[in-house]
Protein backbone atom coordinates (compact mmCIF):
# COMPACT_ATOMS: atom_id res chain seq x y z
CA UNK A 1 0.00 0.00 0.00
CA UNK A 2 2.80 2.46 0.86
CA UNK A 3 4.57 1.63 -2.40
CA UNK A 4 1.46 2.69 -4.31
CA UNK A 5 1.33 5.97 -2.38
CA UNK A 6 5.03 6.60 -3.05
CA UNK A 7 4.54 5.87 -6.76
CA UNK A 8 1.60 8.27 -6.96
CA UNK A 9 3.57 10.97 -5.16
CA UNK A 10 6.51 10.56 -7.52
CA UNK A 11 4.23 10.67 -10.56
CA UNK A 12 2.50 13.79 -9.24
CA UNK A 13 5.84 15.51 -8.64
CA UNK A 14 7.05 14.54 -12.11
CA UNK A 15 3.83 15.86 -13.67
CA UNK A 16 4.11 19.16 -11.80
CA UNK A 17 7.72 19.66 -12.87
CA UNK A 18 6.82 18.84 -16.47
CA UNK A 19 3.98 21.38 -16.44
CA UNK A 20 6.23 24.01 -14.88
CA UNK A 21 8.92 23.49 -17.52
CA UNK A 22 6.32 23.78 -20.32
CA UNK A 23 4.93 26.99 -18.83
CA UNK A 24 8.44 28.46 -18.48
CA UNK A 25 9.28 27.60 -22.11
CA UNK A 26 6.00 29.17 -23.26
CA UNK A 27 6.68 32.38 -21.35
CA UNK A 28 10.18 32.61 -22.77
CA UNK A 29 8.85 32.65 -26.36
CA UNK A 30 6.25 35.40 -25.82
CA UNK A 31 7.42 38.73 -27.23
CA UNK A 32 7.71 41.89 -25.16
CA UNK A 33 4.91 44.29 -26.09
CA UNK A 34 5.12 48.09 -25.93
CA UNK A 35 1.91 50.13 -26.33
CA UNK A 36 2.14 53.84 -27.19
CA UNK A 37 -1.11 55.79 -26.97
CA UNK A 38 -1.72 59.31 -28.30
CA UNK A 39 -4.06 61.68 -30.10
CA UNK A 40 -7.09 60.95 -27.86
CA UNK A 41 -6.64 57.22 -28.56
CA UNK A 42 -5.51 54.61 -26.04
CA UNK A 43 -3.99 51.34 -27.20
CA UNK A 44 -5.42 48.81 -24.75
CA UNK A 45 -3.79 45.58 -25.88
CA UNK A 46 -1.68 43.74 -28.43
CA UNK A 47 -0.96 40.05 -28.74
CA UNK A 48 0.25 37.58 -31.33
CA UNK A 49 -2.38 35.14 -32.51
CA UNK A 50 -1.50 31.46 -32.11
CA UNK A 51 -0.44 30.64 -35.66
CA UNK A 52 2.76 29.97 -37.63
CA UNK A 53 2.66 33.48 -39.16
CA UNK A 54 2.79 36.55 -36.93
CA UNK A 55 -0.63 38.22 -36.78
CA UNK A 56 -1.07 40.98 -34.20
CA UNK A 57 -4.51 41.60 -32.73
CA UNK A 58 -5.61 44.04 -30.10
CA UNK A 59 -8.02 46.68 -28.90
CA UNK A 60 -8.07 50.49 -28.85
CA UNK A 61 -10.51 53.05 -27.48
CA UNK A 62 -10.78 56.81 -27.38
CA UNK A 63 -10.12 58.69 -24.16
CA UNK A 64 -13.24 58.53 -21.96
CA UNK A 65 -13.72 62.31 -21.74
CA UNK A 66 -13.03 63.01 -25.42
CA UNK A 67 -16.21 63.60 -27.44
CA UNK A 68 -14.78 64.57 -30.82
CA UNK A 69 -13.75 62.37 -33.71
CA UNK A 70 -10.67 60.19 -33.41
CA UNK A 71 -8.52 60.24 -36.51
CA UNK A 72 -5.39 58.29 -37.20
CA UNK A 73 -4.01 54.82 -37.62
CA UNK A 74 -1.67 52.43 -35.86
CA UNK A 75 1.93 51.51 -36.57
CA UNK A 76 2.77 47.93 -35.68
CA UNK A 77 6.48 47.06 -35.64
CA UNK A 78 8.02 43.65 -34.95
CA UNK A 79 11.63 43.28 -33.87
CA UNK A 80 13.83 40.20 -34.06
CA UNK A 81 15.91 38.75 -31.24
CA UNK A 82 18.81 41.12 -31.94
CA UNK A 83 16.66 44.26 -32.03
CA UNK A 84 16.40 44.54 -35.82
CA UNK A 85 13.09 45.50 -37.45
CA UNK A 86 11.72 42.40 -39.17
CA UNK A 87 8.24 43.68 -40.10
CA UNK A 88 6.17 46.84 -39.92
CA UNK A 89 2.59 47.51 -40.90
CA UNK A 90 0.12 50.35 -40.71
CA UNK A 91 -3.40 49.38 -39.75
CA UNK A 92 -6.67 50.89 -38.57
CA UNK A 93 -9.27 49.73 -36.11
CA UNK A 94 -12.63 48.34 -37.08
CA UNK A 95 -15.63 50.56 -36.53
CA UNK A 96 -15.91 54.13 -35.36
CA UNK A 97 -14.76 55.50 -32.04
CA UNK A 98 -17.49 58.10 -31.63
CA UNK A 99 -20.57 58.37 -29.48
CA UNK A 100 -21.23 58.90 -25.83
CA UNK A 101 -19.53 55.71 -24.60
CA UNK A 102 -15.81 55.03 -24.89
CA UNK A 103 -16.30 51.62 -26.49
CA UNK A 104 -13.29 49.63 -27.64
CA UNK A 105 -12.56 48.68 -31.24
CA UNK A 106 -10.45 45.81 -32.56
CA UNK A 107 -7.48 46.01 -34.90
CA UNK A 108 -5.38 43.40 -36.69
CA UNK A 109 -2.10 43.44 -38.62
CA UNK A 110 -0.63 40.51 -40.55
CA UNK A 111 3.15 40.87 -40.26
CA UNK A 112 3.98 38.15 -42.85
CA UNK A 113 6.93 36.80 -40.85
CA UNK A 114 7.20 33.63 -38.77
CA UNK A 115 5.72 34.11 -35.30
CA UNK A 116 8.78 32.50 -33.69
CA UNK A 117 11.04 35.27 -35.10
CA UNK A 118 9.24 38.06 -33.19
CA UNK A 119 10.98 39.00 -29.93
CA UNK A 120 9.40 42.42 -29.38
CA UNK A 121 6.33 44.31 -30.65
CA UNK A 122 5.45 47.99 -30.57
CA UNK A 123 2.02 49.38 -31.37
CA UNK A 124 1.81 53.16 -31.58
CA UNK A 125 -0.80 55.71 -32.58
CA UNK A 126 -0.05 57.85 -35.63
CA UNK A 127 -2.19 60.90 -36.32
CA UNK A 128 -3.84 61.49 -39.68
CA UNK A 129 -4.64 59.17 -42.54
CA UNK A 130 -2.18 56.53 -43.69
CA UNK A 131 -1.19 56.87 -47.32
CA UNK A 132 -0.32 53.71 -49.23
CA UNK A 133 3.20 54.96 -49.92
CA UNK A 134 3.89 56.03 -46.33
CA UNK A 135 7.01 54.67 -44.68
CA UNK A 136 7.36 54.99 -40.95
CA UNK A 137 10.89 53.66 -40.46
Amino acid sequence: MSTSLLTRSLLAALGCSLLASCATARLATEPTVELQSGGHLKVLSAYLRESPQAVVRGMVRREPLWRGPVDGHLHVVAYGPHGQVIAQRATTWSGRLTGTHAAAAAYQADLAVPRADVARLTVSVALGRHSASESFQ
